[in-house]
Formats: C-alpha cells, sequence, structure tokens
C-alpha cells in the first residue's frame, strides 16, 4: 500500500504532518465516515466528513472564508487527477504564506496512521 504525507487537523487538537496509509478506509477512519472533498488551495483539497453538520462535528478550522468541522485531513490534488497525492513542500509553504497555518503550530504526527 502506497502511503501519503498528508496535514492532520483533529478538531480536539494542533495541526500535524502524517504519514498515512493511501485507501479510502484510512481517509474515511480519521474523518469519522463518508469523505468529501473541497479545494481550498491550488493542489490542496480539504478531506472532511461529508455529513459532519449533520452529524453536529465540533467546530474546527475555517479555511478560505468556509468553516470546518470534525477532523479535516490536507491533501494533494492536482486538477483532472482521480487520486490524491502526498503534499509538496511547495503546498506547504503555500497553506502558510496564504495564513492557513503559521509554521510553529505544525508539530510532526509522532503515529503513523494505518488500516
Amino acid at each position: 500500500m502506497t502511503r501519503l504525507e498528508v496535514i492532520y487537523c483533529p478538531a480536539d487538537g494542533s495541526p500535524q504532518i502524517r504519514m498515512i496509509e493511501h485507501s479510502l478506509e484510512t481517509l474515511q477512519k480519521l474523518v469519522g465516515g463518508y469523505i468529501e472533498t473541497i479545494r481550498v488551495a491550488p493542489g490542496v483539497v480539504a478531506i472532511v466528513n461529508e455529513s459532519g453538520l449533520l452529524m453536529d462535528l465540533p467546530e474546527n478550522t475555517t479555511l478560505k472564508g468556509l468553516s470546518f468541522v470534525g477532523n479535516v485531513i490536507l491533501a494533494g490534488h492536482d486538477p483532472g487527477a482521480d487520486d490524491f497525492r502526498s503534499l509538496t513542500t511547495t503546498d506547504l509553504w503555500s497553506l502558510i504564506e496564504n495564513g492557513y497555518f503559521r509554521l510553529q503550530d505544525l508539530k510532526r504526527g509522532e503515529k503513523n496512521e494505518s488500516d
């Protein structure tokens, strides 16, 4: 199984850079249900629980004027591609420069998510 380097933003904690398994099951586990994607920056999507509002998940963050609830995963995604990719250094700096995160707020995740 391939792996993705993503930013995982738990609703109850600080954003973390993590390596996760590149599988639908892992993404669904991390957001707690079926996934929905929203483009938040060039080449970057937020992966969220599609029923997060209906499930009354806790507030998380605001990106591009959109409020997100529950856990959020930020991953790379190229226009026209059918799949996600790891975030690049350019993606990460774009998120920081556009005010999504401060560098000092990002933590390196201590554990890797798998199945």
